[in-house]
């Protein structure tokens, strides 16, 4: 039994948007794509970390990003692209004033990620 490795890197590209909602709901998008080669990676755990900056006492925000297809705001499932809403009270500072944001994205594999299968032994197992 051969096993064919697959030594593609793995790219995580972060992007936000505006979401374009009502006041009082979500405010901004964040869209993170995970692939290995070009291959989009998934079931794997993609976690965003808001951060103000310019200080201030506002504790971090740590969301969860999907990738499952529920339109909220991910339209397709399992394509890799993993997302989530950030709201209007997560991003508000202080006294209700808008707030500058530096955003960090991390992607683990907790045993379920994997690539889609492409033919031969061995391909599309877990990264």
């Amino acid at each position: 039994m051969s096993r064919i490795l697959d030594c593609s890197a793995v790219t995580l590209e972060v992007w936000t948007r505006e979401s374009g909602e009502s006041a009082g709901a979500a405010a901004a998008r964040i869209f993170a794509r995970l692939l290995r080669g070009k291959l989009p990676v998934m079931g794997a755990r993609v976690f965003a970390r808001l951060e103000r900056t310019g200080g201030g006492e506002q504790q971090p925000v740590r969301l969860e990003l999907l990738d499952d297809g529920r339109g909220c705001p991910d339209a397709t499932g399992s394509d890799g692209i993993y997302s989530a809403f950030v709201s209007n009270s997560a991003l508000l500072g202080g006294g209700g004033a808008a707030a500058a944001f530096s955003v960090a994205v991390t992607a683990i594999n907790g045993g379920g990620a994997r690539v889609p299968k492409i033919g031969g032994e061995g391909r599309g197992k877990g990264t």
